[in-house]
């Protein structure tokens, strides 16, 4: 594993199986380093950091302790316990919280989520049954699995494999849509915990052809809805950041390719209009406005009366492309 640690006036971040050179004698072989600081508490580093990437770059790094000493310190999203951990709400008013610090959300609207390219649906409930918990987390977030399984040959829109498990994971930074190799078959089981508990997109080989179906852009966000993805593409030297050509997935830049499943359409391709255009009888929204709306709400139904109102300004913003 890595180790972050404090060497010769920095903290660093160092593992013993990634240097930078092929000497070894170094004990600060930092991948990651603060400013040169005298303090030895790791929260209080201050300043831009330094990061190894072939050559020094400079990056920002936030650090914050895993515990808690009230409720504001999970915002106010569950409670501190005694042993100074955050316990999370799970189930307020439709809303279940993850993280160390509760920080993460998921609408019950959006346990099942489905793509806007082959129509593949993915939930948290749809576990594996080597799956520990009601809901299987990855750095805080909930996992989704492909649930559109036991279809007649040819008619599965990933193909996936009868042993394996199609997984939408949280590495950190990005989503991946990754195959997990005869997860199904129990002799496999203790692995796949292990791996999907502890899941790395570099050590688990993520970019590896086969591996991975689609990769996120960078995001924060609790779930894959409202975040662009790609499809892996071809290798060269020429495509970063993987060194792999990443091909747009969602329709239109900008959309995202996931939204909660049954969620509220609105101008699915796009406008036929300018983004700032006013819609009629509206109190001055623009067409943007509505979508972006939606994208708020992320849970809103599609045939709710809210849903039903908003989609008739299609008529204006995409009368080509009129949601049925």
């Amino acid at each position: 594993p890595a180790e972050i640690k404090y060497c010769n006036g920095h903290w660093i971040l160092t593992h013993d199986n990634i240097t930078k050179s092929n000497s070894h004698d170094n004990e600060c072989n930092w991948l990651v380093r603060s400013p040169k600081t005298p303090g030895f508490d790791l929260l209080e580093v201050s300043g831009s950091w330094q990061m190894w990437v072939g050559a020094i770059e400079q990056t920002e790094a936030s650090i914050t302790r895993n515990g808690c000493e009230d409720d504001d310190d999970c915002n106010l999203n569950g409670s501190c316990s005694s042993k100074g951990v955050c316990e999370c709400d799970k189930d307020d008013e439709g809303v279940e919280y993850f993280g160390t610090h509760c920080e993460v959300k998921i609408k019950d609207g959006c346990r099942a989520i489905i793509d806007e390219g082959s129509g593949s649906e993915w939930s948290t409930d749809a576990l594996p049954t080597w799956a520990p918990n009601d809901v299987f987390e990855t750095y805080s977030r909930p996992s989704y699995f492909y649930t559109k399984r036991d279809l007649p040959d040819g008619q599965d829109p990933l193909e996936a494999p009868d042993k394996d498990d199609l997984a939408l994971l949280y590495s950190g930074g990005r989503w991946f849509t990754i195959a997990m190799a005869q997860s199904r078959d129990e002799a496999y089981a203790e692995y796949w915990v292990w791996q999907s508990s502890n899941y790395h997109a570099f050590w688990s080989e993520a970019l590896t052809p086969g591996v991975t179906r689609y990769v996120s852009d960078v995001t924060t966000k609790s779930t894959p809805v409202g975040t662009d993805f790609f499809e892996i593409g071809k290798p060269g030297q020429q495509f970063a950041p993987f060194g792999l050509e990443l091909i747009p997935a969602q329709n239109v830049t900008g959309r995202g390719f996931f939204r909660c499943n049954n969620a509220c359409i609105f101008c699915s391709d796009g406008f036929s209009v300018d983004d700032e255009f006013v819609v009629p009888d509206s109190n001055n929204a623009t067409c943007a406005g509505l979508r972006d709306y939606l994208d708020f709400q992320l849970a809103e139904q599609q045939g709710s009366y809210l849903c039903r109102q908003i989609q008739l300004a299609e008529q204006v913003c995409c009368p080509s492309n009129i949601t049925v």
